[in-house]
């Protein structure tokens, strides 16, 4: 797969704010207004250019469609599970919907009840707090979530982690 975002050619007008090949793809609304846009903004590309970078766009929507449709599968499942509550009301807490449904012999409640529990899943989100305080595109919102500003380099939680463990492994211990 090819990362193409700017020919080297463009690189010194892109750094004073051209669009580069991809945001321009993204940003067509038809593809005669596409190769329209593309041939205005990069006069100097080859159609063997152009043709990269819309393939780099494919495989990047292509991964994304599948992520959303893995996504979709896993809320439709869960809100599935939670439906089959009818004991508890809009009220009733996530867990103690769970651990109803559970001791009712509900599997796969009991199965998404276990992870919550999972003492990694509870690390990776002990590890997520910590770096949202550190990290200035990331903060808690009034109702106790996350929010993630326009730019960041790591724009989920499971980049953000990976990126505060990864300089935890980096930064040297002092023995006391």
């Amino acid at each position: 797969m090819s990362d193409i975002q700017t020919f080297p050619q463009d690189e010194v007008t892109n750094r004073r704010g051209q669009p580069t090949m991809a945001q321009v793809i993204d940003g067509a609304r038809s593809p005669e207004e596409m190769m329209s846009l593309l041939a205005a903004a990069f006069p100097k590309a080859t159609m063997g250019e152009v043709q990269q970078a819309i393939m780099a766009q494919i495989q990047k929507i292509t991964e994304e469609v599948s992520k959303n449709q893995g996504d979709l599968a896993a809320m439709e499942h869960v809100k599935a599970v939670v439906a089959r509550d009818v004991e508890g009301g809009d009220k009733t807490k996530l867990g103690e919907s769970l651990e109803r449904l559970a001791i009712q012999g509900d599997r796969d409640a009991a199965a998404i009840l276990a992870e919550i529990d999972n003492p990694d899943q509870k690390e990776f989100w002990r590890l997520f707090d910590e770096a949202v305080e550190i990290d200035p595109f990331w903060s808690k919102t009034e109702g106790g979530g996350h929010q993630c500003k326009k730019g960041a380099v790591h724009d989920t939680p499971e980049k953000l982690v990976a990126a505060y463990r990864a300089r935890d492994l980096a930064t040297p211990r002092i023995a006391t």
